[in-house]
């Protein structure tokens, strides 16, 4: 499972246009390690810019599906409403004085 989650940030950085040089060096200690003994240039700027790229893309994603769960939950409770409303056409409600009163005017 961590390899899957490897490769699809190392893909995700990819596709955000993140150098490979760098990427690499995100993802894992392997090569990252051979580059730190042998490269003295820790590029943590460029590090960080591809840790927060990644962070504002899965930010995106969330966002997006809790938008779409928020929309479809409240098209849940207008079918829900509109199933429970009594038919007005059909149904009248009498007020003590004998004066019809409709049962859906308080929620139109």
């Amino acid at each position: 499972m961590i390899h899957d989650i490897r490769r699809t940030f190392r893909t995700g950085l990819s596709r955000l246009g993140i150098d490979t040089e760098t990427a690499e060096r995100a993802i894992g200690p392997a090569r990252a390690e051979l580059l730190q003994i042998y490269d003295r240039d820790g590029a943590e700027d460029k590090l960080r810019a591809a840790f927060e790229a990644w962070a504002t893309h899965v930010a995106k994603i969330v966002a997006d599906e809790e938008r779409r769960r928020l929309a479809e939950a409240v098209e849940a409770g207008i079918r829900l409403m509109e199933r429970m409303r009594p038919n007005c056409a059909q149904q009248k409600n009498y007020s003590k004085t004998g004066v019809p009163r409709s049962p859906c005017t308080s929620i139109t």
